[in-house]
């Protein structure tokens, strides 16, 4: 049994891809920071209603995007872009969990049947969120933003509830509005890249 290998092609789309989601991601974490009401923890952060759709249609692109937004927006938390690297992990968990959703499901992002929906909403939603919120909440422990008492406890209710205000349910109704015109486009994947 052989294995093929398919070759990754990367042009000009996918570096527009990952440039449009890092943008994206960056500006509405950016408009997040004005409502920031625990240092390090947004009431209502907005890419969360965006990343699952970059990963579910995108691809790793849109992944790599969500990640390199992250390290844009630092600054306007105060924090250093060094920061980002570790705290984009977080942000492009919820495009990494849309992502494998909808492929392994087959799921469309459009959400035309009760699959669709319910794919999108494990993925891409609520479920994602409680991981994502503990998730983030961790990886800052090791830069001292907090402590393991603050991560596990309060941090992340804080965290799971301002990401959840932002996705829930944003996040599928731009799905169901936006993918059938997303999918048209040449920057939609059909795969994983």
């Amino acid at each position: 049994m052989t294995a093929e290998i398919k070759r990754v092609r990367v042009g000009v789309i996918q570096v527009v891809t990952i440039a449009i989601c890092a943008a994206l991601v960056g500006v509405t974490a950016i408009m997040s920071s004005f409502v920031v009401f625990v240092p390090g923890i947004a009431f209502f952060y907005i890419p969360l209603m965006i990343e699952p759709l970059f990963g579910s249609w995108f691809g790793l692109w849109g992944i790599i995007g969500c990640y390199l937004g992250a390290i844009i927006y630092q600054p306007f938390y105060g924090l250093s872009p060094m920061f980002g690297f570790i705290a984009g992990i977080s942000d492009a968990f919820l495009a990494v969990t849309a992502l494998i959703g909808f492929r392994v499901f087959k799921a469309d992002p459009a959400l035309k049947s009760k699959k669709d929906w319910a794919v999108a909403f494990t993925f891409g939603s609520v479920p994602a969120l409680v991981i994502g919120s503990v998730l983030y909440n961790l990886l800052l422990l090791p830069v001292g933003w907090f402590t393991f008492e603050w991560a596990v406890g309060p941090g992340w209710w804080l965290t799971f509830i301002g990401n959840a205000v932002a996705n829930f349910p944003w996040y599928l109704l731009l799905s169901r509005a936006l993918s059938g015109f997303i999918k048209r486009s040449a920057m939609y994947v059909e795969g994983w890249l």
